[in-house]
């Protein structure tokens, strides 16, 4: 089983069993900056679970979710189909050119599914990313813990989180601005911007 299977499998139950933590959510966001009316490309958004934390910070502003996993998908749409300015495409941001441009860009719980890492953000920062604008590459849970899940508890055989400073150099070799590299016992996050 791969992992878009998994996720397909696991998709109607998917809200039940994970876990979100208001206060480190909360505190990557407003590190993130999100301004009233900016547009958001939530990569990776599963059944939606990030979106609410989201609209809090901007009420009004489009978000478009994509996600590889067509189930994550139809459950995203049921959920948020009586609610303006969010929509949701099937889409695999490693493989699929993703239209439109975006002021923020939001990569959550996401970046170690991604096989071609520095090629995807690159690709999404020069191809989605308005000028100005800002991509967030974020854990709520620290590199150890999330290393320690990878390959025991679910499907993933992609390379494991790097030290938060060997990422952030990664992607200063690549040519990228990395406005904040962070991690801790808690949390690690990322926010680049062009």
């Amino acid at each position: 089983m791969d992992y878009t299977q998994f996720l397909d499998s696991n998709s109607i139950n998917w809200d039940y069993t994970k876990i979100m933590d208001i206060c480190k959510i909360s505190y990557i966001l407003d590190r993130f900056s999100i301004k009233e009316n900016d547009k958001i490309l939530d990569v990776g958004t599963g059944t939606g679970m990030l979106i609410p934390f989201v609209r809090q910070h901007n009420p009004k502003g489009n978000i478009k979710g994509i996600d590889k996993s067509d189930h994550m998908i139809a459950v995203a749409k049921e959920k948020f189909k009586n609610v303006e300015n969010i929509e949701f495409q099937l889409a695999d941001v490693e493989s699929d050119n993703i239209k439109g441009t975006f002021d923020k860009i939001i990569l959550f719980s996401v970046f170690p599914l991604l096989e071609n890492k520095i090629n995807t953000i690159k690709k999404l920062i020069e191809n989605n990313l308005s000028d100005g604008g800002k991509l967030l590459i974020a854990h709520q849970e620290s590199r150890k813990s999330l290393n320690s899940y990878i390959g025991t508890s679910t499907p993933i055989s992609t390379p494991k989180l790097l030290d938060i400073y060997q990422q952030r150099n990664m992607f200063r070799q690549a040519g990228l601005t990395v406005e904040e590299a962070f991690e801790n016992d808690r949390i690690y996050y990322l926010i680049l911007d062009k």
